[in-house]
């Protein structure tokens, strides 16, 4: 259910200066039929960071926070999709100053205590306990994993010629070990050669160690700045593995509709949001192990259901304009 018409409502997306913040942002916006106006992306301090590089970043934050209060100032309706705790600061200035001509919805899980936002879509991985109502949005829809952009589609069907692998990253929850990834990897029986792809993120040092433990195993390499490379290898993928580090990633991969396996890796810290995710969508039937039979889903991810209520919420916020 969107709003697709000749002439789509507009928005403003402001999100975390992150890849994943941003690109749910922009997928919510697609799944509405809103036209993207204008994106503002606010720095913000990763877990990572040294304490002087988060000092750092917390100054260049307010900065960046205050021009985009100030650059929102001309408009008299106000339509925003935010994510991410540097975002926040934006929405409220702006409600300040609009009170109900700013209709706004939150991608995440919001931590203010008063209702900012007309609506927050939140991830259940995102809160160790029971799901509930959030103070910060008068509207909550609760769903598994994330938004997700769906991949370009192929001027023509792909066949299926391939198993795909993608391998990420440096990550606050599982150690990426090569010599699991390749024993786990002999236990899928396949017909089909392998494309491992590598991203962004894998660590220089990873992706040689996998190069060098795989090279006999019939696999194709697929560079992280290979991006056609990698749209080949999930189009035309029968089945998908991938790496655990990355919500974004797994969810992309589950998007293909193509059965996905995730590779059962040490997790060094399984208090994070990422092995929630992890072992929900395996709970879920969302996920296999590699080696298992394929996963059927005991349940739907809610997404459609927060579509319409968010519809809902804004059709009779416009009327009410």
């Amino acid at each position: 259910m969107t709003l697709a018409t000749s002439n789509p409502p507009s928005c403003i997306i402001v999100s975390v200066d992150k890849a994943g913040h941003v690109n749910q942002c922009l997928a919510l916006a697609e799944l509405m039929g809103w036209r993207v106006d204008q994106t503002i992306r606010i720095p913000g301090s990763a877990r990572m960071d040294s304490f002087l590089k988060k000092q750092l970043k917390r100054w260049q934050t307010r900065n960046a926070q205050r021009e985009a209060v100030q650059s929102l100032a001309g408009h008299t309706l106000l339509n925003i999709i935010a994510s991410g705790a540097a975002a926040e600061a934006v929405v409220i200035g702006s409600r300040k100053r609009l009170q109900q001509n700013i209709f706004a919805v939150f991608v995440g899980t919001p931590k203010r205590s008063a209702a900012v936002y007309d609506m927050a879509i939140s991830s259940r991985h995102a809160i160790a306990g029971d799901v509930s109502p959030l103070p910060s949005a008068r509207e909550t829809a609760w769903i598994t994993g994330v938004l997700s952009r769906p991949l370009p589609q192929q001027q023509k069907r792909a066949t299926t010629t391939c198993n795909t692998i993608l391998i990420g990253g440096t990550n606050k929850a599982f150690k990426l070990d090569a010599t699991m990834i390749a024993e786990q990897l002999r236990l899928v029986k396949s017909g089909l050669p392998w494309r491992m792809v590598f991203s962004r993120r894998t660590p220089a040092e990873l992706e040689f160690e996998l190069r060098q433990r795989c090279a006999a195993d019939t696999i194709t390499f697929i560079d992280r700045s290979d991006r056609n490379g990698f749209l080949k290898a999930m189009h035309e993928a029968r089945m998908l593995l991938v790496t655990p580090d990355s919500i974004s990633m797994i969810c992309e991969a589950r998007a293909t509709g193509k059965p996905v396996a995730v590779f059962d890796l040490p997790c060094f810290d399984p208090a994070t949001s990422t092995a929630r995710f992890y072992a929900q969508a395996v709970a879920a039937g969302w996920v296999s192990k590699p080696g298992q039979p394929v996963a059927t889903p005991t349940h739907g991810d809610g997404i459609n259901d927060a579509v319409a209520k968010l519809t809902q919420l804004y059709v009779a916020w416009r009327k009410s304009r």
